[in-house]
Formats: C-alpha cells, sequence, structure tokens
C-alpha cells in the first residue's frame, strides 16, 4: 500500500538529523518506551487496507461530522 510506504519512509529519512532523533527518543520516553520506538517502522509497514478501512468506519462518521466555512469579515 503506497501510504504505508511513504509513512513508513518518511519517518525512517525524517529520523536523520539529530534533532529529529532526539525528538523521536523524547517522545518514546513520554508515551512509551525504545522498543516502542525501534519496532515503530515494522508496525507501519504491517497496516493493512483493511485495518485503514476498519478505523476509518469507525471513527469517520457522516452523523457526527462537522463542516466549517470560512468567509471575509461581512460576507
Amino acid at each position: 500500500m503506497r501510504a504505508v510506504k511513504q509513512t513508513r519512509a518518511q519517518f525512517i529519512f525524517g529520523s536523520e538529523r539529530a534533532s529529529s532523533q532526539g525528538y523521536w527518543l523524547g517522545f518514546s520516553e513520554i508515551v512509551a518506551d525504545l522498543p516502542w520506538l525501534l519496532e515503530f517502522p515494522d508496525r507501519i509497514a504491517a497496516v493493512t487496507a483493511a485495518d485503514v478501512r476498519r478505523v476509518a468506519d469507525r471513527y469517520l462518521q457522516r452523523d457526527t461530522a462537522i463542516v466549517g466555512q470560512y468567509a471575509p469579515a461581512g460576507a
């Protein structure tokens, strides 16, 4: 699935700089642990189209959607 490949590549290539590595190390220590961070690319790769569909069906409900509109002041 193209979205999985892009997400995985973005995470890996986006972690090349020391500041990005520091961010992810800190983030993983706050919300999880180091194994979570090390396993993250493989867990992304394991996502299937069926997984995405299941989550979308659960959380993206038309009857709970909120739609906004921006308009110029005084319009």
